[in-house]
């Protein structure tokens, strides 16, 4: 038996197109109706299994003798009056392998026409004719010459022309897989959704109807309709037509004129009944039968943020769209519409037939937002990036991106409130841990950007126990009328809050040498006792040491620059808060310094006349360069230990208190709020936010040990160290290394992003305390320009 088309006895006892898939072992064979899914296969008899026979399709005629197995459209050479029409206009189907060109209106013609055949198969030739009452008015070119004479135009067809009309034809319903089709449609669409294509702020609107769409049970043309057209198709000479077919096809429209039922037992309407309107457009999109993600199948929240994405060039997607068939005409892609809104991608996939194949979303869509969108965004946020750098990685790789104005407006409503409430939430646990017991703060400013011009300062206090932020203040400098007085309004501020409103019992603060400061501790928080940093002191002795050993004749003090430091913190940690103890030890580094390690007493050192370092041997002390007494490096360094103001402070250190951690919890501030980069007031706030989170939440991390030792490596299980040089003090040293942080609380915020987005929840944000830092207002931008000059330009150059 041919394996090519045929005709079969379908359930009803009608011969309907088939092909044969394959032999069964019984004698049977597995037939598969055209135009139906292999769920529709039937296991039929040689009996039931005839040679496809000519039925009319579209006023044509379909003939087997050219090709066996494949029918092709044929008219006999004759003239219009034999062909049942007096004077009409037969136009040839275009032939592709003339002119390659139309090969896509050779698609659209034989798709219209509805021979199921596709440009491979079809056998082209000048007999292959279609009907002139088959075109729009529209199709044909106008007549100039025959409407200035008065004469019959003469009608010559578009290039783009396409048969639309097919007036003549009664559609034949097979009741009974139209039974089959509803119910299958009934199963995989419930409901109708109208899916629309967004504007420039919004991806795509989902909504939902009760009622099922006409269109949504249509099932394809070629599987249940008989199809019968112009009269003069039964008097073409050549092929006689079957009687027992002609008579079929009579009592299948016959059939039609009877209303269908629908499930509920009330009338339907006549499904098959061929309209000439919009959707004989080929170029016409029809709205879609149900949306690509209904809003109960949208993933989860968890599922959206932690899911895998990937990369997808363009190619690789137009590869695996041109793969898609249409499952109501079994025909291939010819129309792919993409629509992108940001990272999102909205593809529209339509068949030669108009129908719409796919209506595909690259990611899901909450509201008319795509969610790639938000989750880039809150990525860029929260991982300390900005969004110029990350459009600028987007314009290089060729990435489809958001804009700036989507940017802030994701910022504002949704990044910016969900790190302000996941802070409060986080700093609340704190401060109940701190709760009932004295707490040891220390606190630091840090300005915006480098010298005297700053536009913010920020104040974080720490807890110096457990070495978390505990509060955070950010003042702008219109606040304040100058740069110099934002940190003290910073500390008065945060330190108020922390004192009075979180309930903090405060025992001791420390902080830097600010003489603000200093007098605010003295007048109004009296109570706590007031310690200067150890670290920014002992970086200030440092200093003037090494602008003095800067002159030729104190060369040799380089050398003693960092024993002179380490020695102020092994007086304050060893002083035991005895204050006088701590002057006279401090004191002894003159001795030290020339080699006395012991000494008389006197008015200057009543308890510490001897240097705790074990005794130094022979070798040591040659080798050792001693300043001299006397010598100019020694009264540099003298002049510097014994100065008035440094040892009115030295009282101050006495609690060996320092914020040595703060400066570690500013280096993570130059990963959210860079220097060199300005932000407005809101995002310097959440960006400040972020990085005491990213503090917080790795604090206290294990030293990174050896898992897999190596040639020159220390054994396995021991601390990793690595050695930095560093440029300040042109010295190699050695640093610990840690653990990798932990950032699981990233994954937090963004599923609380997610929610706030489904919510639609906004909060109000922090206002900056003025929109311009300027102490006048702006002249206008015409006057500054008839009054700018530039001394680039024209002949006189001062």
């Amino acid at each position: 038996m041919d394996t090519g088309e045929i005709q079969a006895l379908d359930e009803l006892g009608r011969w309907e197109a088939a092909k044969i898939i394959r032999e069964l072992e019984d004698g049977k064979f597995l037939v598969r109706f055209i135009g139906w899914g292999k769920e529709f296969d039937s296991e039929l008899p040689e009996s039931k299994i005839r040679p496809a026979v000519h039925p009319f399709v579209n006023g044509v005629v379909l003939n087997l003798k050219e090709n066996a197995g494949m029918p092709s459209i044929w008219l006999q050479k004759s003239s219009g009056r034999e062909r049942g029409g007096k004077g009409k206009s037969f136009f040839p189907i275009p032939n592709p392998r003339k002119h390659p060109e139309k090969r896509q209106l050779a698609e659209m013609w034989l798709h219209k026409i509805g021979t199921g055949h596709t440009v491979k198969k079809f056998n082209f030739g000048p007999r292959k004719l279609v009907c002139e009452d088959h075109f729009e008015k529209s199709c044909y070119v106008e007549d100039i010459r025959a409407k200035i004479l008065g004469c019959q135009p003469r009608k010559r067809l578009k290039d783009d022309a396409v048969p639309t009309i097919f007036v003549h034809r009664k559609p034949a319903v097979n009741l009974k897989r139209l039974e089959r089709c509803t119910k299958r449609s009934a199963k995989k669409e419930p409901s109708s959704r109208s899916v629309e294509t967004q504007t420039e702020n919004s991806f795509f609107n989902m909504t939902t109807t009760d009622c099922q769409t006409e269109e949504t049970r249509l099932p394809p043309k070629s599987a249940a309709v008989v199809l019968l057209d112009h009269s003069y198709c039964s008097k073409v000479e050549g092929d006689p037509v079957c009687p027992e077919t002609h008579q079929q096809q009579i009592e299948e429209t016959d059939i039609q004129e009877c209303p269908l039922e629908d499930d509920d037992g009330h009338e339907g309407v006549e499904m098959f009944e061929f309209v000439d309107d919009e959707r004989s457009d080929p170029t016409y999109y029809p709205e879609p039968e149900f949306p690509i993600t209904a809003a109960n199948e949208l993933p989860t929240t968890g599922q959206v943020v932690h899911e895998k994405k990937f990369i997808v060039f363009e190619s690789a997607l137009d590869q695996l769209f041109d793969r898609t068939k249409c499952e109501f005409c079994d025909s291939s892609v010819i129309g792919i519409k993409k629509h992108s809104v940001g990272s999102g991608l909205l593809v529209t996939l339509s068949c030669i037939d108009g129908h719409e194949v796919l209506k595909w979303a690259s990611q899901p869509v909450e509201g008319k937002m795509p969610l790639g969108n938000l989750l880039c965004a809150a990525a860029t946020t929260f991982s300390g990036l900005t969004y110029q750098r990350l459009k600028s990685f987007a314009s290089f790789f060729n990435l489809a991106f958001f804009s700036a104005p989507v940017y802030n407006q994701i910022q504002r409503n949704f990044l910016i409130p969900e790190v302000n409430s996941f802070w409060s939430a986080h700093q609340n646990d704190i401060i109940e841990s701190l709760q009932g017991v004295p707490v040891d703060l220390a606190g630091d400013g840090r300005c915006d950007s480098p010298g005297y011009s700053a536009k913010y300062c920020s104040y974080s206090l720490m807890d110096v126990n457990s070495e978390k932020i505990v509060d955070l203040e950010l003042v702008q400098c219109s606040e304040t009328g100058s740069s110099v007085r934002m940190e003290a309004e910073a500390f008065q501020r945060s330190f108020k809050r922390v004192r009075y409103d979180l309930k903090l019992n405060v025992a001791r603060f420390a902080s830097d040498r600010h003489t603000s400061i200093r007098k605010i501790c003295r007048t109004e928080f009296s109570d706590v006792l007031h310690n200067f940093d150890l670290f920014h002191l002992a970086k200030n002795i440092s200093n003037s040491l090494r602008k003095a050993a800067k002159l030729k004749s104190n060369g040799e003090l380089e050398l003693w620059i960092k024993s002179v430091s380490n020695h102020l913190w092994y007086c304050s940690r060893n002083c035991n808060s005895d204050i006088p103890l701590l002057v006279e030890m401090w004191k002894s580094i003159l001795y030290h310094v020339s080699g006395i390690h012991s000494w008389p007493e006197d008015n200057e050192f009543k308890v510490f006349r001897a240097c705790n370092h074990a005794p130094l041997s022979d070798e040591e002390q040659r080798k050792k360069k001693w300043l001299k007494q006397g010598s100019s490096s020694h009264e540099a360094l003298c002049k510097i230990v014994t100065g008035k103001r440094l040892l009115q402070d030295l009282p101050y250190i006495g609690e060996f208190m320092h914020t040595g951690a703060l400066e570690v919890f500013h280096n993570v501030v130059l990963k959210y709020a860079p220097k060199r980069l300005e932000f407005n007031f809101a995002q310097m706030d959440a960006r400040l936010k972020l990085a005491a989170l990213d503090h917080n939440l790795n604090v206290g991390r294990a030293k990174a040990v050896v898992k897999k030792p190596r040639a020159g490596s220390s054994p396995r299980g021991e601390t990793q160290y690595k050695r930095v040089f560093t440029k300040f003090t042109k010295q190699w040293v050695l640093k610990t290394k840690y653990e990798d942080k932990c950032y699981d609380y990233v994954y937090e915020m963004m599923d609380g992003v997610v929610n706030r987005k489904k919510n639609n929840q906004k909060e109000e944000i922090r206002k900056a305390p003025s929109a311009n830092i300027a102490p006048c207002e702006a002249p206008s931008k015409m006057e500054m320009v008839m009054k700018h000059q530039s001394r680039f330009q024209g002949s006189n150059l001062a």
